[in-house]
């Protein structure tokens, strides 16, 4: 009859028709319009320091829309009823940076170099998403739905679903978060051979809560560099070669929901769902 082959045997581990596949996704769109662009400034005085601000970000927006046929070829998909997707959003981020640095050799062997700094981010964005399903109008060749009828209105309402959606920065939306940060590093360098460094952060984000916003990140490092040392002149098969080892702490919101400090609980006025016992689904009755 001119359909896509494929098995009506369950359990068979059915491959996906690829010819299917193809058809059925070639009128599948997902555009995104991006504007990025930085700026930056900086300036050498007092012979030693050196200043530096910067600036930079971006606009993005975005919209998809993507239609899911019912692979009738496949027994164990037949029965799943179409259906058709729209996703809408916009993005924006921007990062402020700004660094104090100076460098300066004494007596020859001894190198230093210190740099404070601060920087502050802050992203935002918002999308939304629908769909329907169960759409009746199909092309009786290949039971395609012309892309022309791919509107939300035609699909059957008792299968709707709508919200907000994930953005393609991987962030729930609608979101906004900030991030505040002060810094600075000390190097010390002795003749090339031994080095030492220091980094001090003060990290805040607004993911946490306003008591929990802020945390302290050291780190130090100290290296070796053994190819430098006399006793290695005789040895021409090693170029460099030089021993390094650390310690720090570092944080991350890179798994955190930009409302985290507000997703534990919920209010009304005569309950609270404070998940005091560990669980979510238990109201528990305001004193």
């Amino acid at each position: 009859m001119g359909n896509y082959a494929g098995t009506g045997s369950q359990s068979l581990g059915n491959s996906p028709q690829p010819v299917a596949i193809m058809e059925r996704t070639a009128n599948n769109k997902n555009y995104d319009w991006q504007l990025n662009g930085n700026v930056f400034a900086e300036v050498d005085f007092l012979k030693h320091f050196t200043a530096r601000t910067s600036f930079g970000g971006t606009i993005d927006n975005f919209f998809s829309n993507s239609f899911v046929y019912t692979a009738y070829e496949n027994a164990e998909n037949a029965q799943n009823p179409n259906s058709y997707i729209e996703n809408y959003g916009w993005n924006t981020s921007w990062a402020w940076t700004n660094t104090l640095r100076y460098t300066n050799t004494f007596f020859s062997k001894h190198s230093l170099t210190a740099l404070i700094g601060s920087e502050a981010i802050k992203n935002s964005g918002r999308a939304a998403g629908a769909s329907r399903g169960s759409y009746f109008i199909t092309d009786p060749g290949n039971l395609t739905v012309d892309p022309n009828l791919w509107t939300l209105n035609f699909g059957s309402p008792g299968g709707q679903t709508n919200g907000n959606i994930i953005s393609n920065n991987g962030i729930q939306t609608p979101y906004l978060f900030k991030i505040y940060s002060l810094f600075g590093r000390l190097d010390y360098n002795f003749d090339d051979k031994y080095l030492l460094s220091g980094t001090l952060r003060r990290d805040g984000a607004s993911v946490f809560a306003t008591d929990q916003r802020f945390g302290w990140f050291p780190s130090i490092t100290g290296g070796w560099r053994i190819s430098h040392e006399s006793f290695m002149k005789e040895i021409t098969w090693i170029n460099d070669l030089k021993i390094r080892g650390g310690w720090g702490k570092l944080g991350s919101i890179s798994n955190i929901n930009p409302t985290n400090a507000y997703t534990l609980y919920g209010q009304s006025a005569a309950l609270s769902y404070y998940d005091i016992n560990g669980t979510s689904t238990s109201p528990t009755q305001l004193i």
